[in-house]
């Protein structure tokens, strides 16, 4: 989604998605059921992957430059 980033770049949405997800997750169990949280921060975690895999990942790839050989 974001194109080509540098490695630290990639590295630091990839933690900030990854802890925010967790977050979520936990406390949107903890408001549902008082002892969910440890359930909740299992799948943001889940989601935290999925959501990091969506906005790292090329879905284009560049074109690649093709040979073409001329016979006589």
């Amino acid at each position: 989604m974001f194109g080509r980033l540098p490695k630290i770049y990639r590295w630091r949405t990839a933690a900030v998605v990854m802890v925010l997800s967790i977050l979520a997750g936990g406390w949107l169990a903890r408001g549902l059921h008082p002892s969910g949280a440890t359930l909740g921060v299992l799948i943001g975690a889940l989601a935290g992957l999925a959501l990091t895999y969506l906005a790292l990942h090329q879905f284009h790839s560049s074109p690649r430059p093709i040979r073409i050989r001329i016979r006589d």
